[in-house]
């Protein structure tokens, strides 16, 4: 038999690189939306942060972030880090701290714009925790996906999503809560 012969297999898809709008479309969204939804709204938040308080004390409550990446790692992929590791993240965050004092950083803000602030480096460590779980996910061998989704890919989808929850935030914050965030400056 050639071609299209009774009984011949249909060709498989094993091997072809993943694209964008290929199989496994929901797949790929169910893996990525958290990704996208937090990157969003990480950002959203970081805009609303730096409209709330100085540049200097957002700075200091931003130099947070590579604490709650790795309590994220932690509790989300069950990663660990050693003492060194544990020290860099200390040291790093002790550094950042003390920059933002230097230039006058003061926590003598009112509640809401301190925790807006500090959401946006709780959100980072989300975002990154969930980019490696959805990467580890979709880049599997033996997925659905058979190892073919490439970094591209897998990015767009990100970008995508992110760039929508983004815009929905900025949509609101701007929209029907410009009163109310006027009154909080």
């Amino acid at each position: 038999g050639g071609a299209g012969a009774a009984g011949s297999a249909p060709p498989s898809d094993a091997g072809c690189p993943s694209w964008v709008l290929g199989p496994h479309l929901c797949y790929k969204l169910r893996e990525v939306a958290p990704i996208g939804f937090f990157f969003g709204l990480k950002y959203s938040l970081t805009n609303l942060g730096l409209m709330l308080l100085p540049t200097s004390t957002h700075l200091l409550l931003q130099g947070t972030d590579i604490l709650w990446t790795v309590a994220a790692a932690l509790l989300i992929n069950r990663e660990r880090i050693g003492r060194l590791e544990l020290w860099a993240c200390t040291l790093c965050s002790a550094a950042s701290t003390l920059l933002s004092l230097r230039v006058g950083a003061t926590l003598t803000a009112p509640l809401l714009p301190l925790a807006v602030n500090l959401a946006s480096p709780m959100l980072l460590g989300l975002c990154i925790s969930t980019l490696r779980l959805a990467t580890v996910e979709l880049m599997r061998t033996d997925g659905p996906l058979n190892g073919t989704m490439s970094h591209g890919e897998l990015t767009c989808f990100k970008l995508i999503l992110s760039s929508l929850t983004a815009a929905l935030g900025a949509m609101l914050l701007e929209g029907i809560f410009a009163q109310s965030l006027q009154a909080l400056r």
